[in-house]
């Protein structure tokens, strides 16, 4: 998320973002987007909304009704990801600034 912030609303790259916005501001974009998603992740709705109202045309029985959510492939791999980077230890875009911070500290800057 910090990446599509950095491109999209900043047109900056991501280190900029990290030493220019404050943990605040951050954080109300990130609440923003997530309430109300821009870009491809709003794309990305919309067909949802599409393809599961198309799919709800053809069933006939109530259990096979489908919900948006059932063809967001982008969020369920994204929890995947969240999930697996966490796993492994790995930093995603979430813990960027707490990395950034660290990183400075250790190196003196």
């Amino acid at each position: 998320m910090l990446f599509e912030l950095a491109r999209s609303v900043f047109h900056k790259p991501v280190e900029w973002v990290l030493q220019n916005v404050s943990n605040d501001e951050l954080m109300h974009w990130f609440v923003l987007q997530s309430v109300d998603p821009s870009g491809e992740a709003r794309a990305d709705l919309r067909d949802a909304i599409t393809a599961s109202a198309f799919v709800n045309t053809q069933v006939t029985k109530k259990k096979d009704l489908t919900k948006p959510k059932d063809f967001l492939a982008g969020e369920l791999l994204r929890k995947q990801h969240r999930k697996s980077a966490a796993q492994r230890g790995i930093i995603t875009d979430w813990d960027a600034r707490k990395f950034w911070q660290n990183f400075k500290a250790k190196i003196g800057k």
